[in-house]
């Protein structure tokens, strides 16, 4: 935190609790106090006494589909322009992106964060630090569709008829699809590629903050009845081999007993 400067508020509001978190841990060194909230009523409601300098809104909130785009019409609508209204959200169609900034939103960001990207945003509509900063260079939104590609390593904990369970040091945010390639996987379904959606993710912090695993939930799809079929069939193959591994173990010797005597 820079000090000799008045602290800044941003007010956050995701359905995500974990990405709350996150968020909050990835803006805790800037001069920032940065409330998240789940609920638009509370987002209501912090929004009179927090009096942010910045908001930070979702457009999915929990049952209700672009929900967002309502809020930022309603905040413009009652407090004008004088709050700069940034989007966070795993949509990333050019139709979404219109939307939301036709409703009244300042930009538009998407989820996974992107740190530098966040900082410079964040310090490019309130100035965090008192001086100007070279903004990030914007372009105009691609006609054409281009594929965008990253990968990183991952490790499965766990496996249902439902999905995987899987662990890593990359935040996966909840409703992001992936591709996963996987050698079990590859097996199950004679295929390299699987495409699953993050149902569910969550955070094991460690003492020292600096060793943080991130766990998702990945749902197999709800039409994959051959992956499904697969997965349960490897389940019970599984169970069977360990029961009769552990059947081979030696016993232990009944007369041990009296041979100690």
């Amino acid at each position: 935190m820079i000090k000799g400067r008045r602290n800044y508020t941003l007010l956050n509001i995701d359905d995500d609790d974990e990405f709350n978190v996150l968020l909050k841990r990835i803006l805790k060194n800037l001069n920032l106090k940065v409330v998240s909230t789940t609920d638009p009523k509370d987002f209501i409601e912090k929004l009179k006494t927090e009096e942010p300098d910045i908001c930070l809104i979702d457009l999915n909130l929990g049952s209700s589909f672009g929900a967002g785009f309502q809020l930022i019409k309603a905040l413009r609508k009652v407090k004008g322009p004088e709050i700069p209204l940034l989007v966070m959200s795993k949509r990333a169609s050019k139709e979404d992106i219109v939307a939301a900034l036709d409703a009244g939103a300042n930009d538009y960001l998407t989820k996974p964060i992107d740190r530098i990207l966040l900082f410079n945003k964040i310090n490019e509509y309130i100035r965090l630090y008192g001086e100007v900063v070279d903004s990030l260079p914007f372009y105009t939104v691609a006609k054409d569709k281009k594929r965008a590609e990253f990968s990183f390593d991952l490790e499965i904990v766990n496996m249902t008829e439902n999905g995987l369970t899987i662990c890593g040091t990359v935040y996966i945010s909840q409703g992001t699809h992936i591709m996963i390639k996987n050698s079990l996987l590859a097996k199950l379904t004679a295929s390299e590629e699987s495409l699953v959606t993050v149902q569910k993710s969550w955070i094991v912090r460690s003492e020292d903050g600096m060793n943080d695993l991130y766990y998702a939930f990945l749902e197999f799809g709800q039409e994959d009845f051959e992956l499904r079929d697969a997965a349960k069939a490897w389940i019970v193959e599984y169970a069977q081999t360990v029961s009769a591994e552990e059947n081979k173990l030696p016993k232990g010797d009944e007369n041990i007993e009296d041979e100690l005597v």
